[in-house]
């Protein structure tokens, strides 16, 4: 893949920011690769659609030919609902500890190939055996881990799996 044309858009938590250890690690190995990266500052609302909107505002400013989208917990969540609307060639999904199977949401059909998931075991938010039911019914490929929501422990793991995930791009 040739990533100069491509946009990575990193989608931050409910309780986080665009300026969150996860996303300048990993924006940092997107831009290693020559891909542009941003990340919204979703911070002044908790609603699901907001935050949608301002994640459909953000990217009608920016120029790209492919979009890997990158989400943590309810920004997973902001990622798989815009890949179910866009018609944006949408190349990959990155999604850590995925805000899944929560009320009035349920789990997101989506029509993206390369999905990788990343969860903790001991995840108090949302529990693994949710994120092991969605990862099979969208395919994707799931990675468990010896951790807790916010994944702080797998910071390692969690660069590892996105390089392998660009690199099959």
């Amino acid at each position: 893949m040739n990533f100069d044309k491509c946009l990575v858009v990193f989608s931050h938590g409910m309780e986080s920011s665009p300026a969150s250890t996860k996303i300048q690690v990993l924006s940092k190995i997107a831009e290693g690769r020559g891909a542009k990266t941003i990340a919204p500052d979703y911070t002044d609302s908790v609603e699901l659609k907001v935050r949608l909107e301002m994640l459909r505002e953000v990217l009608k400013n920016e120029d790209f030919e492919s979009l890997i989208l990158v989400g943590s917990s309810m920004g997973s969540l902001v990622s798989l609902i815009y890949s179910q609307t866009s018609d944006a060639n949408i190349a990959g999904m990155f999604l850590m500890a995925p805000a899944v199977g929560i009320e009035n949401i349920g789990f997101p059909e989506i029509n993206v190939k390369n999905v990788k998931i990343l969860h903790g075991w001991r995840d108090e938010i949302i529990p693994a055996n949710v994120v092991i039911e969605y990862s099979s019914k969208i395919n994707a490929q799931l990675t468990l881990v010896d951790d807790m929501h916010r994944l702080k422990d797998s910071h390692e793991i969690m660069k590892a799996l996105f390089s392998a995930m660009l690199d099959e791009l």
